[in-house]
Formats: C-alpha cells, sequence, structure tokens
C-alpha cells in the first residue's frame, strides 16, 4: 500500500475540501475567549464545512470526525453567528448538533471536535514510538512506522491522504524536520494532534474525518470500501472579515465560494 495509491482515489473529494495554511505554532496558546469570529453565515451545509470555516475565520487548528445521520445521510444544518468568541461559536455547533462535543487538547493546542458516542478515533494505537524520524518518512517511506500508521487507519475502515493542493506534498517530502514520539495507549485523534503538532512552522496541519456516504456496491467500484476518509489539510492565515478587502462583493458571498 502506497501512499500514492490511496491519494488518487481521494482527488476529487480534496479538491473540493476547505484548504488553509496557517502561521499558527502549537507552542502558542490559543485564547477560545479572545479569539473572535466577526461573522458567519451558513445555509444547509455540511458539519465539516462549517468546522472549516471556524478554522479559516479564526487561523485555529480545529480537527473534527463528521459521522452520517441515523438515515445513513450526510447531516446539513444552519449556522449563524456574529461578534462571538471561538468558544462561543463552538459551543453553538455542538447545540445544533446534539451528537457531538469538543475539547481542546492542551498538549497540542489542537481543538478536537468530535461524535459523543463511536468516534471514529476513538481507536487505539498500543504503542506508537518516533525517534528523530523524518516526516517524509512517517508518511511515505516503507518502514515499521509507516506500515503501523496505515496498517491500523485501514483496519478501522478509514482511509487517509494527504491534501496534494497547490503542490504542499512537495513541501511534506521534502522537510527536515526530525519528529520525536513515545506514546502507549494512544487514541487516533490524540496521535493525529501530537504528529501535526511536530510539523513545520511554515505549513502547519490539521487533520479531518469525513464519512464515506456512497453506497457499498459504489465503494467497491470505487475501490473506496471504507467507512472514513482521514484528510491531511494544510491551513492558510486567518481569513478576516474586512468589507474593505471584498470591494466587488460582500463577505457573505466571498465566503461561500471559499468553503
Amino acid at each position: 500500500m502506497t501512499v500514492k495509491t490511496l491519494i488518487y482515489p481521494l482527488f476529487v473529494l480534496l479538491s473540493i475540501f476547505f484548504h488553509s495554511i496557517s502561521s499558527y505554532s502549537s507552542d502558542e496558546v490559543f485564547d477560545l475567549d479572545e479569539t473572535t469570529v466577526d461573522f458567519i453565515d451558513l445555509q444547509n451545509e455540511t458539519f465539516t464545512s462549517i468546522v472549516s470555516l471556524l478554522s479559516r475565520i479564526t487561523g485555529g487548528p480545529i480537527c473534527s470526525e463528521e459521522i452520517l445521520g441515523t438515515d445513513g445521510n450526510v447531516v446539513k444544518k444552519d449556522f449563524s453567528m456574529k461578534s462571538v468568541s471561538l468558544k462561543e461559536a463552538l459551543n453553538h455547533l455542538v447545540e445544533i448538533f446534539p451528537e457531538y462535543t469538543w475539547e481542546m487538547d492542551t498538549e497540542t493546542n489542537f481543538i478536537n471536535i468530535f461524535p459523543k458516542k463511536n468516534a471514529p478515533m476513538d481507536f487505539l494505537f498500543k504503542e506508537f514510538k518516533v525517534n528523530d524520524m523524518s516526516v517524509p518518512a512517517i508518511f511515505y517511506e516503507d518502514n515499521a512506522v509507516y506500515k503501523l500508521f496505515w496498517d491500523t487507519l485501514e483496519k478501522n475502515k478509514m482511509q487517509a491522504a494527504l491534501d496534494t493542493y497547490m503542490n504542499y506534498w512537495s513541501v511534506i517530502t521534502k522537510s527536515k524536520k526530525t519528529i520525536n514520539l513515545d506514546l502507549t495507549n494512544v487514541t487516533g485523534r490524540k496521535l493525529c494532534n501530537k504528529l501535526f503538532s511536530q510539523l513545520d512552522t511554515k505549513y502547519k496541519y490539521r487533520w479531518v474525518v469525513k464519512p464515506n456516504d456512497l453506497p457499498r456496491m459504489q465503494r467497491q467500484k470505487a475501490l473506496m470500501d471504507v467507512d472514513y476518509f482521514l484528510i491531511f489539510a494544510p491551513m492558510r492565515k486567518p481569513y478576516y472579515m474586512d468589507r474593505r478587502a471584498e470591494p466587488k462583493e460582500s463577505t457573505e458571498a466571498s465566503l461561500q465560494k471559499r468553503i
């Protein structure tokens, strides 16, 4: 199994996924009360789309795990807020999506939003040790750590891919950053937080889990017979809602195009 093989089936999915790049550093304290959401108005949008826009507006490393509704379909709802803190926005999000909860990982300053029961990233890695290993080695070189990471995802009906948008994949593969981790009995959620918090500061990544809503037969034909997709997406600098920067159209219309 290679990353290239995993990426190809997700090309269309990733091409419409929300991309963001940020100067955020995991060493910084992300203040949920001081970070503001000036304006957001989304109609009939998915959980992942709403979280993606919140991440872009605030520049925060918000990682989400979306599940299908009880009818087997993607749930879509309206989400509108103005002049609130990110904490208030997150609380409102889990009010309208009551099956979810959120928390801040104080070790990495990553914000996680996930289902209260049977979350996709609840599965455990019994042990995950990395000693001065390069980022490319973890993500695409044939070694024990690579096999452990990708095979564990596969066993839990999950397929993963790096986001290749605007050639950020080459940034990862050429990275000289080294990673050190020594984790035991850690959830997939915690592992991704730890791993991504150590990536290069120039291109910070967040991760997102999206459900596979294709019918079983279509999954098999498309070679995507998995329940979830784990997507690694780069983050952008915060998008500030300043109408003076949008002379040709309203901020609301501009935001809708960026999702």
